[in-house]
């Protein structure tokens, strides 16, 4: 007889076999929840530090564009300033002063425009950062109650194996079912 032939002809170790198995496979799936929820976490943590670095990068971006809006609104007052002065115009005459102005006014704003977009594209994308890191964090928490539950129900599982193994005992004594055939047979129904 193989070991395979022994366990199958003990109810008892096949009813052993059998709650082992089942626990085993519960408290697999507990640590598989637990182990989700970190992979869960992990990931939009990644996420989140991908889009904090792209909100850097917004941020900088506006500023660029504002360094570069600044910078040519200076030339252009520059390149009128000159053209004044070469037309024989002087620095203090009424249209150059205004068109300087104009100038000055039109890169103000538009230096302004773009530190403003740099800074709310920044604002949205940290946002969306945190929003990655709460959505990681609930993913993570929300992984242990099913884990803890599939432990406690592997506890029950084993507690409900050796309840039947222990009926199984009381039922059929220590050889099982086979040894109180054989001894019916040997000794007869009576003894």
């Amino acid at each position: 007889m193989s070991a395979i032939d022994d366990l199958l002809a003990d109810p008892r170790a096949l009813n052993q076999w059998g709650t082992t198995t089942d626990a085993s496979g519960q408290l697999i799936g507990a640590i598989g929840h637990i182990q989700y929820g970190l992979q869960a976490q992990q990931a939009a943590e990644f996420q989140a530090d991908q889009l904090a670095q792209n909100a850097n990068t917004a941020a900088a971006s506006g500023q660029r564009r504002a360094a570069d809006v600044d910078r040519t609104s200076k030339v252009l007052a520059s390149n009128a300033l000159a053209t004044a002065a070469a037309s024989g115009g002087g620095a203090s005459d009424p249209g150059v002063v205004s068109v300087i102005a104009n100038v000055a006014a039109e890169g103000a704003y538009r230096k302004a425009v773009a530190l403003y977009e740099g800074d709310d594209k920044a604002r949205a994308l940290n946002l969306a950062a945190d929003t990655k890191r709460y959505e990681g964090k609930a993913a993570r928490a929300n992984s242990i109650l099913p884990a803890s539950a599939s432990a406690y129900r592997a506890g029950t599982t084993l507690l409900q194996g050796e309840a039947r193994d222990r009926s199984l005992y009381q039922r059929f004594g220590m050889g099982g079912p086979a040894q109180a055939n054989d001894a019916w047979a040997v000794n007869g129904p009576g003894e």
